[in-house]
């Protein structure tokens, strides 16, 4: 929604939800048919402001849909469109209301080109087959489109579709019936509840084993991989079970079911995968059909039988198995960024909510002189860059290189990579979102990137090590990933010259130089605690749902509790007011312990809280927050 008001939205929220009734009640008694409101760009990530607005007084909400034709991105494109979808219905059932797609906009700068022409067909191609997918009966819409010529009188703007090969495509959509045919409808039916329209990577299908030739369809759910399990095991009469598989890696998060169906000549394949290294944080269900001799095959890759030399190697990120590789530690003997450029280097431990770490870090960094100026990033060791993660919205990849098997550097915050990488980039698989799999050797000091350029942003990079012969000491280590398990710092892996001159840059005084990210003690309050109801090594675990009870990473002696979004209104770090209690001394016999926290140095505008803790065993405690210093606060 716009409006021209100066004001805060909470604000023009409660201008529009008292103005809206009133005149809708009159226009209702003067006009016949629909009231409708446009919410424009209805995006998942607005959902929260969306949510502010009383919309029960209309008939119809229209929202905006379209991209860049330049900048468009299937997979991305129809994953957020079934998510936008997925938020309509739950506006609509709150409002009893119905949805449509009051705008569709693909566009591009003049001139018009053959490219372009293209561009905008496969647009309205994806968007349509997507709508396609969309059962209006379960979504409350789309009730319709509206595909208008708004922008002729645009300088400079293409969007037109009268008289272009996107015409014929959208006739053809409007012409079809709606609903699909009764031969896909058999897969239909076995569609779990509330699952999401998805698009999953080609990797993901590859390794689960589905030929291309199978029609295929792929949702999102948050019910477990057992939930949907059972669901489909009291669903699929009519067919024949030929198999049945569950694989499963309980210490690493991974679960995969299969089911393998046959019903006279056509065969079905369903997966369910749990994955706690997708980002989507969700089960995955992947169905595939077609005739039982190209369905029949359908196996996951690690399930596969084969000789023992052949069995894919299972590896939990961020590690990965190349056979050129060796397994060991290395040793660094080239500086990233000239010596010069750094200001200084962290130690581990750092914590910064709101703004990052909840809880203390584990990777070190380095913080450049002139944060506006770019360096050349180089590589400390011989290795492969293995894996490349990139954010369109801040422009900031992440490189990950494998120096052994059992020995990774990640590089984070890049602002750019090397002609060479950028190259190789443009051949890479795309294992998930802005996730690609390369396999890019580089040597030790060659030039992989830069870092800097972006002070507004961010004033330096990450250097995370993983050394799978190190696992740190957390009293729950199924709690957390491979980062947290395997973590350390680089400086003890740099030859002694590189390593005297770094730490003439670590700030730290205190033992150890590098660093510490692992504080937990049996017994004890110090260290990091989670809420019971996160399942393990929940990503958002680390982010939200975590309480840390540590110390500053450049001066140990000052005591922080770092606190997650589900305890306080946002995360944030604070320091011990007086820098008592030691959360070290504390332990079961103690009882309700209260701390006066103040703003730490990384977020100097948080309000003063008070925290009451109390240890009720080994491994479980009692927190509750109050807004201002609360004398003698008590449990509510």
């Amino acid at each position: 929604m716009e409006c021209g008001l100066k004001l805060p939205e909470d604000k023009i929220a409660a201008i529009i939800n008292e103005y809206y009734p009133r005149y809708t009640a009159l226009i209702r008694k003067i006009f016949k048919g629909k009231i409708i409101a446009h919410l424009r760009n209805a995006h998942p990530d607005l959902s929260g402001s969306v949510s502010a607005y009383n919309l029960s007084c209309f008939d119809l909400i229209g929202i905006t849909i379209g991209s860049s034709i330049a900048s468009f991105d299937e997979e991305r494109f129809q994953n957020d469109f079934f998510a936008i979808a997925n938020m309509m219905r739950d506006l609509c059932e709150e409002w009893s209301n119905r949805w449509y797609i009051g705008e569709v906009l693909f566009y591009d700068k003049r001139p018009i080109t053959e490219e372009k022409l293209e561009g905008q067909s496969r647009c309205y191609d994806v968007l349509l087959n997507a709508v396609r997918r969309i059962d209006p009966s379960t979504y409350r819409g789309p009730d319709g489109i509206i595909i208008g010529s708004w922008n002729l009188g645009v300088e400079g703007v293409f969007a037109e579709v009268m008289n272009r090969p996107a015409e014929a495509i959208i006739r053809e959509f409007f012409s079809s019936p709606r609903l699909k045919t009764a031969k896909r409808e058999v897969v239909e039916v076995m569609i779990y509840p509330n699952a999401t329209p998805a698009i999953i990577p080609e990797r993901m299908w590859a390794d689960m084993g589905v030929p291309s030739g199978a029609e295929r369809e792929a949702y999102f759910t948050t019910a477990s991989v057992s939930e949907v399990s059972e669901w489909y095991r009291g669903r699929i009469a009519g067919w024949t079970l030929v198999n049945e598989n569950l694989f499963s890696e309980e210490t690493e998060g991974f679960k995969v079911q299969t089911f393998l169906l046959k019903r006279e000549d056509q065969g079905l394949y369903i997966f369910i995968v749990k994955n706690p290294h997708i980002p989507v944080k969700k089960t995955i269900i992947g169905m595939a059909r077609g005739s039982w001799s190209l369905i029949k095959t359908c196996r996951p890759t690690m399930m596969r039988e084969a000789r023992e030399e052949e069995r894919p190697v299972q590896v939990e990120p961020p590690f990965t198995y190349l056979p050129e590789l060796g397994n060991g530690s290395v040793t660094f003997t080239v500086s990233p960024v000239d010596l010069e450029a750094i200001d200084y280097i962290e130690p581990l431990g750092r914590m910064n909510a709101p703004t990052g770490h909840v809880i203390p870090s584990e990777h070190g960094g380095f913080n450049l002189k002139d944060p506006s100026r770019k360096y050349p990033l180089r590589a400390p060791a011989d290795g492969i860059i293995f894996e490349i993660l990139y954010n369109p919205k801040y422009e900031d990849y992440q490189v990950r290189i494998a120096h052994s098997n059992t020995f990774v550097s990640i590089f984070g915050h890049l602002t750019g990579l090397s002609e060479k990488i950028k190259e190789a980039l443009k051949k890479a698989s795309k294992v998930y979102e802005d996730s690609y799999q390369v396999k890019i050797p580089v040597k030790a000091g060659e030039v992989i990137g830069t870092v800097g350029g972006h002070p507004e942003r961010v004033v330096g990079f990450d250097w995370g090590v993983y050394d799978k012969n190190v696992t740190n000491k957390f009293i729950n280590l199924k709690r957390y990933n491979g980062k947290f398990k395997h973590g350390t710092h680089f400086l003890p892996y740099c030859e002694e010259s590189l390593r005297k001159e770094y730490l003439k840059r670590i700030p730290r005084k205190a033992e150890p130089r590098m660093g510490c990210f692992c504080y937990d003690k049996p017994g004890k309050l110090v260290g990091n605690w989670m809420l019971e109801e996160f399942k393990d090594k929940d990503p958002d675990a680390y982010w939200n749902a975590a309480l840390s009870f540590a110390y500053d990473l450049f001066d140990p002696s000052r005591i922080l509790i770092g606190i997650g979004g589900y305890i306080i209104e946002k995360p944030a770090t604070y320091l011990v007011h007086g820098n008592t209690p030691d959360p070290a001394d504390i332990n079961k016999s103690y009882g309700a312990v209260i701390y006066y926290l103040e703003p730490y140095d990384t977020n100097p505008e948080a309000p003063r809280i008070t925290l009451l803790v109390q240890m009720i065993s080994e491994e479980k405690i009692k927190v509750e927050a109050f807004n201002g210093w609360v004398k003698n606060p008590r449990f509510t």
